[in-house]
């Protein structure tokens, strides 16, 4: 098999390789220049699989065009209620989610850091934030700076392992 995705290095890239390290399945990385491309090909079935951004699947598997297996996020997308996640498929340790996050110089006070994390926990909250976010593809989930932190510390090491084990490369 091979699959597409919007180019090397990207999230649905590195989420491809973490489920065939998971899963052992043999798969072909195919990379187009971009998400729209990459979809193209798998509805035009140059490509047995696809992974791609939750933005450009829907509409496709709302059209009936292309078939959702899982979602690689840790909870189901709320848009695509029967689409189970990949853990619910069978693969576990297998989440893989984009995330976004603020981040400030080092030294900054506590106090600082404390304050804008409030505000942005506030905003993120709001139900046509959240609403338009999760049209963009994102789910908001502002958790504050420890748990950005324990984010960013498990998934500093995930990333390498599959890098290395996947050998991909920028050259």
């Amino acid at each position: 098999m091979n699959y597409s995705t919007p180019g090397p290095g990207t999230l649905p890239h590195l989420a491809t390789e973490l489920l065939k390290l998971r899963t052992g399945i043999d798969m072909v990385h195919i990379p187009y220049a971009g998400a729209a491309p990459a979809a193209h090909a798998l509805v035009g079935r140059v490509v047995d699989v696809g992974t791609m951004s939750i933005t450009v699947a829907m509409p496709q598997i709302k059209a009936g065009t292309l078939k959702g297996l899982a979602v690689t996020g840790a909870e189901r997308w709320p848009d695509l209620p029967d689409v189970p996640t990949v853990e619910e498929a069978g693969v576990p340790s297998s989440v893989s989610e984009t995330w976004q996050g603020v981040l400030v110089p080092a030294g900054t006070p506590k106090e600082v850091i404390d304050r804008l994390a409030k505000a942005l926990i506030e905003i993120a909250g709001r139900a046509d934030v959240r609403d338009r976010l999760r049209t963009a593809g994102f789910a908001a989930n502002g958790r504050g700076p420890d748990a950005f932190a324990k984010r960013i510390a498990e998934d500093v090491p995930k990333w390498k392992e599959v890098i290395e084990k996947a050998r991909i490369s920028v050259k």
